[in-house]
Formats: C-alpha cells, sequence, structure tokens
C-alpha cells in the first residue's frame, strides 16, 4: 500500500509541476524534455504495480543441451576470464557438460584468436570460429549469424565477451523454457566490478533500476523483449 501511495504522490508532483508551467508559460524546450521522460518513468512504474504478471512454473526434469554463443572482437582482456566463468557452469549430463561454448572471433587483431586458441585445448566442450578480414569484422549480428551454424543445441543462449555467470545459472534459466508458449527467456543483468568506481557504480544502479522496470513493463500482457546479451531463444 505503501508504494502505491508512493507513486500516486509523484503523479502529483509532475502533474502540479505541469500545470504550474503552463500557468506561467515557462515550459521550455529542456523542461518538455524532462517531463516526459518522467511520466515515461512513471508509467513504467505503474505497470508492475497494478498489472497481474503470470506465474510460470519451471519443470525440473526439462534438461536439453545448451549451445552458448559469444561473439567477440578485439577482447583480449576479458575473453579468458569469461570463457572460464562459462565453463564452470554446473550443467552436466552423465557426467560430461550438457552444454558447448562457441566463440566466434571477428577478425580480432589484438591477439584474442591466441588466447581462444589456447582454451580450446583444455576444454572439450569449447567451439572457436575464426573470421577472416575478408567475410568478418561486419558486426554483431553477422558474428551470430556465423556462429548459429555451428550450434547444436535446442536452446541457444547469447552471451557478450565480458561476461560473468554463477555456477547454477543454467540450472535457474533453462527450466523456465520448458512450456511450449514460451520461446525465449532474458537473464537479469548486473555489473560485476560494481564497486570499483563511481561510474561502474552508477551503471549497477541503471541496470537494477530502470532496464528492470522497462523489461517488465516490455512483458506486460505477455509481449515481451529480449535484450542482445543474457537471452535465450528455442
Amino acid at each position: 500500500m505503501l508504494k502505491k501511495i508512493k507513486i500516486f504522490s509523484l503523479i502529483l508532483f509532475f502533474l502540479l509541476f505541469a500545470s504550474l508551467s503552463l500557468y506561467f508559460r515557462a515550459l521550455d524546450y529542456l523542461q518538455g524534455i524532462v517531463l516526459i521522460y518522467s511520466f515515461y518513468a512513471i508509467f513504467l512504474f505503474l505497470i508492475p504495480v497494478f498489472s497481474k504478471r503470470k506465474i510460470i512454473t519451471p519443470k525440473n526434469n526439462y534438461f536439453p543441451f545448451v549451445s552458448i554463443l559469444i561473439p567477440a572482437r578485439n577482447e583480449i582482456n576479458v575473453i579468458s576470464s569469461t570463457i572460464h566463468s562459462l565453463a564452470s557452469i554446473d550443467y552436466h549430463k552423465n557426467n560430461n557438460p550438457n552444454f558447448e561454448i562457441i566463440v566466434v572471433d571477428d577478425s580480432s587483431i589484438d591477439g584474442t584468436n591466441l588466447v581462444l586458441q589456447s582454451l580450446k585445448k583444455q576444454l572439450s566442450n569449447l567451439e572457436v570460429i575464426i573470421r577472416t578480414p575478408e567475410n568478418g569484422g561486419k558486426g554483431k549480428a553477422s558474428a551470430l549469424n556465423e556462429g548459429l551454424k555451428y550450434c547444436k543445441g535446442g536452446i541457444i543462449a547469447v552471451f557478450d565477451a565480458d561476461t560473468r555467470v554463477s555456477s547454477d545459472y543454467l540450472k535457474n534459466i533453462v527450466p523456465s523454457l520448458a512450456n511450449e508458449k514460451i520461446g525465449g527467456a532474458q537473464g537479469k543483468i548486473r555489473i560485476y566490478n560494481s564497486r570499483k568506481n563511481f561510474i561502474t557504480k552508477f551503471q549497477e544502479d541503471e541496470f537494477c533500476l530502470i532496464n528492470h522496470l522497462i523489461q517488465i513493463a516490455r512483458s506486460w500482457r505477455e509481449m515481451g523483449k529480449l535484450l542482445k546479451k543474457g537471452l535465450f531463444l528455442k
């Protein structure tokens, strides 16, 4: 109840601000932009507060093979940590990883491909695709389309080259895709080095508040939009 009171208080405040600005003819271009964005933010707050969201019960016996797809270009500083993080996921079948990691090196020039080739010798479920300058360097979408040709999984997961995940990540999100009516799922995005400085902390707040609320609003009435990273598709 207190949360709803706060929401209505914000609405009344911005309505009063708009009314006074119009009355005194003080609503300039910049104020108009702030006002429109404020109402948009309030709308995003209202949807999760007053709408009823359907709760999907995951099926724990749903255990398909997963293809993790990562496009990478000049990611030598982060790619090793990302691969090790993904390789440590606890999602096994018959004591073997029930997932594959496919990295598409999109014509990197900083030695990313050398790091990937070294990692491939250590990990049996890692596949590395090297794109030459002739057919690479055409953007993330092009790299993903190239990687899709090699995916064997019933579920495709897409991550950026600077990703970190918990070991139970697949066990938590994959069962939600067992429902035939669900075609995709979106992982929650967090900043793993949020305490490093003010900028990373601000970015963490942005992902926690703004992006989370926008995603809730987008999923209103069973309509959704998946972001480019941390997404799962069947």
